[in-house]
């Protein structure tokens, strides 16, 4: 339930936000797509990945899901702009934030939050 919930969520975002959106994967796979999973003890509320250097974050990309403890997401990436080097933020149900800045989505297929 969580995952169609969240991919229907995702179809919106996508539809407004078209750098990053979660939708049916295509065959040929954008060099950027990656996993995000979950490795802390506190749900993900907000999910954000915006291009390095931009000056705030984006749309939410989780919109009302949340990610929970364990559980992971692919993210997928739509349009023809190839920037590799991407901040990503996660807010945390309990209020908790984690930032990370230039990440070379084009060299990683996945990405973890841990615990600090």
């Amino acid at each position: 339930m969580f995952h169609k919930s969240f991919r229907n969520a995702m179809v919106a975002v996508a539809l407004s936000l078209p750098v990053v959106s979660l939708t049916a994967h295509n065959a040929l796979a954008d060099q950027r797509d990656f996993t995000v999973i979950n490795k802390t003890s506190s749900p993900i509320r907000h999910l954000y990945v915006s291009y390095t250097g931009e000056d705030k974050w984006g749309e939410d990309i989780l919109g009302k899901d949340l990610l929970a403890v364990g559980e992971s997401t692919l993210i997928y990436f739509t349009g023809d702009d190839k920037v590799c080097s991407y901040d990503i933020k996660a807010v945390f149900e309990d209020g908790e934030e984690a930032e990370d800045y230039k990440v070379n989505l084009c060299e990683t297929e996945t990405y973890s939050f841990t615990e600090n």
